[in-house]
């Protein structure tokens, strides 16, 4: 049996979680395994774009119409407008997948609930078998 080291997880004393081992400096990643990939690039540049137009539409939303350059905007009622519908959009979307699996489901008092072609048993099996 290897005799236990003092930093090792199996020594009762030893500092949780343990010290990592140290780097060791004569293996420097490659290039291409230190540029980041394609999805981590778009997907960076995607959630930027959302915190961008999130920002120009705060903007929108609260700077005074005092301001003479915000005349070419869209009026400030769209402001509520808009989130309003895509919540709504957002509830019926959920509400009309749901409509869909019930009404996909077969009624309770059918016996494909419970057997389908596939099945060993059951109504259909019987019948096979008779």
């Amino acid at each position: 049996m290897a005799p236990i080291e003092p930093l090792s997880p199996l020594n009762p004393i030893s500092p949780w979680p343990s010290i990592p081992p140290a780097p060791d400096d004569s293996q420097t990643p490659l290039v291409e395994e230190s540029l980041p990939n394609p999805t981590e690039v778009y997907a960076s540049i995607a959630i930027l774009a959302s915190y961008l137009g999130f920002a120009v539409y705060l903007f929108w939303a609260f700077v005074p119409p005092t301001w003479g350059w915000t005349d070419w905007l869209p009026d400030r009622q769209w402001a509520l407008i808009v989130p309003c519908w895509m919540l709504v959009a957002f509830i019926l979307m959920y509400w009309s997948y749901g409509a869909v699996i019930v009404y996909n489901n077969p009624s309770w008092e059918s016996p494909k609930g419970l057997t389908d072609p596939y099945d060993n048993a059951g109504p259909a099996q019987a019948k096979k078998n008779d």
